[in-house]
């Protein structure tokens, strides 16, 4: 079943996202012809500035250098740490709110996303519309042939001969996220590629996708990477902990040599995390986001109305 979809003005009805790849032409001349909506991404950024809370801080000298080169008119790229569903929305508001800065750029936000997170009701239209580009992983294939009730040597044979086309589809996506932000859009990537759920002071094994966009530029050197580390708290629990991230903010440059990217994008973002860590334990406290406070009103509704059904159980 296709999934509920918004209209957005300016947007065509996207495609289904067939999840076997069976339509990816479709797919792929649909999200050549659309970018982001850039009256809708920076109403989804003013939108998260008010629901939640996050502390962003910068890195020594970082941000002159970040508003020196959005003002050159230079590629820009973003790299994020990726730790929880709330990543999204929080980086959308810490750049609202430092849209002085940042504010040449909100609007042209292009992200690689998962597949099936585009048959979401309406959460596939919000994220299609604000710049997401839909990406086929082994493992969300894995998981649409097992909902097929396939056994698992029924999905290993499928997962092999199907691989070729995942691999051609996503490089075909990439190659298209590849052109559109050397026409001037930021490409920007979660780079552990899925959320975080061990340690959180040690950065996953860094993705190519930020490598792959150097090694297709003339002059890779000209672009500059910005880089968003994240830190939640020990305990990350909702709705304070996922909607009050501290968030170090550094920008470094391109190394002319792309093989050096992702050693370079693995200590940046790992000692950055270690600083958003660092200032939290000075801090030691976190500010209630708006989000959170209705969030913790609910969360209390809700106990006591369970508390009153309970007591008139038991009276």
């Amino acid at each position: 079943m296709s999934a509920m979809r918004l209209h957005v003005p300016g947007h065509e009805p996207r495609p289904h996202v067939e999840r076997d790849l069976s339509n990816w032409d479709k797919v792929q001349a649909y999200f050549a012809e659309h970018g982001p909506h850039v009256g809708f991404q920076r109403f989804f950024f003013t939108a998260m500035d008010k629901l939640v809370a996050p502390t962003l801080l910068y890195a020594p000298g970082a941000q002159e250098e970040i508003v020196e080169h959005l003002d050159s008119g230079d590629p820009t790229v973003m790299a994020m740490t990726h730790h929880s569903w709330f990543d999204p929305s929080n980086d959308a508001g810490a750049l609202w709110q430092e849209r002085e800065v940042f504010d040449e750029i909100i609007g042209k936000f292009i992200v690689p996303a998962r597949m099936d997170y585009f048959d979401i009701p309406v959460i596939g239209s919000i994220i299609s519309v604000g710049g997401a580009k839909p990406m086929a992983r082994k493992k969300d294939l894995a998981h649409y042939f097992e909902s097929l009730g396939r056994s698992q040597e029924e999905i290993e044979a499928l997962l092999e001969s199907t691989g070729d086309d995942r691999k051609g589809a996503n490089k075909i996506m990439q190659g298209l996220m590849v052109e559109m932000a050397l026409q001037g859009l930021v490409y920007a990537s979660y780079i552990e590629g899925t959320r975080n759920r061990g340690d959180q002071t040690k950065l996953q094994p860094v993705k190519n996708g930020i490598k792959d966009l150097m090694e297709t530029m003339e002059e890779p050197e000209t672009a500059k990477i910005i880089t968003l580390s994240h830190d939640y708290g020990g305990a990350r629990i909702l709705p304070r902990r996922f909607l009050t991230p501290t968030i170090y903010v550094d920008i470094i440059e391109v190394p002319s040599d792309p093989d050096e990217v992702n050693e370079l994008l693995h200590h940046t973002l790992e000692t950055g995390m270690h600083h958003a860590i660092e200032h939290r334990r000075q801090r030691n406290d976190a500010p209630l986001s708006p989000l959170g406070k209705a969030l913790s009103l609910a969360a209390l509704a809700g106990a006591a109305v369970a508390a009153d059904k309970l007591m008139a159980r038991r009276g």
